[in-house]
């Protein structure tokens, strides 16, 4: 199966609370099919115990691939940290192309500091 290919970026206007209209701009022109997906997940699975190597290998396939954030929440389920997890969730937010769902991932973490971190990154 082909990925598919997207003309140009996806955009998504954020509200912000001084009510200015802020565009962000996702990097998306080619997603990730569920073969690249679960490859991925498998080869992260892998590196379980070395977070670090587990980021390595999402952004090498974020810079070519985009994620939903669906993905991205599975994804982020193999991290035992929540710095690991805000780390791919921070990675992958330009690569995700439905922007509208991202700020859900936020109750994938439980401490406080890594979602008020996730929550400035959204802005």
């Amino acid at each position: 199966e082909k990925p598919i290919i997207v003309e140009k970026p996806v955009e998504k206007t954020v509200t912000t609370t001084n009510s200015n209209a802020v565009y962000v701009k996702s990097n998306c022109k080619v997603y990730a099919d569920d073969d690249e997906y679960l490859n991925l997940r498998i080869k992260m699975e892998k590196n379980k115990k070395n977070e670090t190597e587990m980021l390595y290998l999402a952004h090498k396939l974020f810079e070519k691939r985009c994620f939903n954030t669906r993905q991205i929440q599975r994804l982020g389920l193999l991290f035992s940290s929540d710095a690991g997890k805000y780390k791919l969730f921070d990675d992958a937010y330009q690569y995700t192309y439905d922007l509208d769902k991202f700020p859900t991932l936020e109750s994938e973490l439980t401490d406080e500091y890594y979602k008020k971190r996730f929550r400035a990154m959204l802005r």
